[in-house]
């Protein structure tokens, strides 16, 4: 009789199958996809912006955000009374924040810049997650504040880890527990996730709210739009506004080279070869070139903008004099004329001074001009010593 109760026992098994109660993170990732939409839906989206309402401070003001595949993001909100703008390119972190008492674009912190990397995805972290690099783990059924939701653990490739929770009707999520940030410091919180509605058959919430410590902030959806095309490309590190009169020297150049060392001395032409590249996000660009008669002289230069005082600034080297000569100086009708009069940087030789000018000008995206000068009577006259004319060649390479 046993035998009998054990052989319809394993017959009724192999009709019926066996399914293990636990669902894998790849099942419950996939109905979550589905809930969103379906991912043949989600592959036709590169782009989203949203705009709306942010508050923070109890402070309600318009924000936009932009997204795009894979895991860019620039948002321009304000918080407090305080205008922010942020972004983040895929390699570096920045914004304008003047709550830390920064007006221009620089380089976020880390705590910063991981809270903001958690916001960057389209709608969900788990569309190819694995593409990103990103390790998930379901964690079965918890409580957030009392809602019960479907937990998948998602690990980024620097460490950092959050809980989604999902839903287990809907599987839609509705909540994350991560590591933020107040004010650089890292802090825990949660955010929830809401108000969901149907944008070009995808679902996507329109009520996003953070919490922690004290803090609340809140962002309203109002619109949503599904590949939106930019005029630029506004998740970069912006370059330096100041330094957009010389952005167009950026690049590798042909020289045509006229060079004297006495005013009756007749002009020696050559040709060279120059690099001129951003460092810093454009904070500073430097040059490199070498030109003259034998031997020819090298010259590394530095160029950059002191926004305190509102004025261009150019350190050059060379290896004749062996002097930095840190020139300043502003643009003007005949271009950019830089000297180190007032550095107390001048060059000393054979009992005399020699300050150094120079000016730039013509500048456009196919070339400028640079001419270099020298007075022994502390500015009064100037002997002009090189001409130097400068013709883009993208690609050439330069030895120096």
């Amino acid at each position: 009789m046993r035998s009998r109760s054990l052989a319809l026992a394993f017959t009724a098994f192999l009709l019926c199958g066996w399914t293990d109660p636990t669902p894998t993170a790849d099942e419950v990732i996939a109905k979550h996809i589905e809930a969103l939409g379906g991912k043949a839906a989600w592959d036709k989206v590169r782009t989203m912006t949203l705009t709306g309402t942010y508050t923070g401070f109890s402070m309600p003001h318009p924000f936009t955000l932009h997204r795009r595949r894979p895991h860019h993001l620039f948002m321009s909100f304000t918080l407090g009374d305080k205008p922010i703008t942020l972004g983040w390119n895929g390699e570096i972190a920045w914004w304008i924040n003047p709550w830390y008492r920064i007006d221009w674009p620089v380089p976020m912190g880390t705590a910063d810049t991981r809270a903001m990397i958690q916001e960057t995805s389209l709608a969900t972290p788990f569309l190819d997650y694995r593409q990103a690099g990103f390790t998930v783990a379901f964690q079965g059924e918890k409580e957030l504040e009392g809602q019960k939701g479907l937990v998948l653990a998602l690990t980024r490739p620097d460490g950092q880890t959050e809980s989604w929770y999902l839903d287990p009707e809907t599987y839609l999520h509705f909540g994350r527990t991560s590591m933020g940030s107040d004010f650089g410091q890292p802090i825990a919180q949660t955010t929830w996730f809401s108000d969901f509605r149907k944008v070009g058959g995808l679902q996507l919430p329109y009520l996003i709210e953070w919490e922690f410590r004290t803090r609340h902030r809140v962002m309203e959806v109002d619109e949503i739009t599904l590949n939106p095309e930019w005029k630029s490309d506004p998740f970069d590190l912006p370059f330096p506004e100041a330094m957009n009169p010389l952005k167009h020297l950026i690049g590798t150049w042909l020289v045509d080279v006229q060079t004297r060392n006495s005013p009756n001395a007749q002009w020696q032409s050559s040709t060279s070869s120059s690099t001129i590249v951003a460092e810093l996000g454009g904070t500073a660009l430097e040059e490199r070139i070498r030109f003259g008669t034998e031997p020819a002289i090298r010259y590394r230069r530095w160029f950059t903008f002191d926004r305190t005082r509102n004025l261009f600034r150019v350190v050059q080297v060379d290896d004749f004099t062996t002097q930095a000569a840190v020139l300043e100086g502003t643009f003007g009708e005949n271009g950019l004329r830089l000297d180190n009069l007032a550095t107390n940087s001048a060059w000393k030789a054979f009992d005399k001074t020699f300050h150094t000018r120079v000016v730039i000008s013509e500048v456009g995206k196919d070339g400028f001009s640079l001419t270099m000068a020298q007075s022994e009577d502390g500015g009064e006259n100037w002997l002009e010593t090189a001409r130097l004319k400068y013709r883009r060649s993208e690609g050439r390479a330069s030895s120096h």
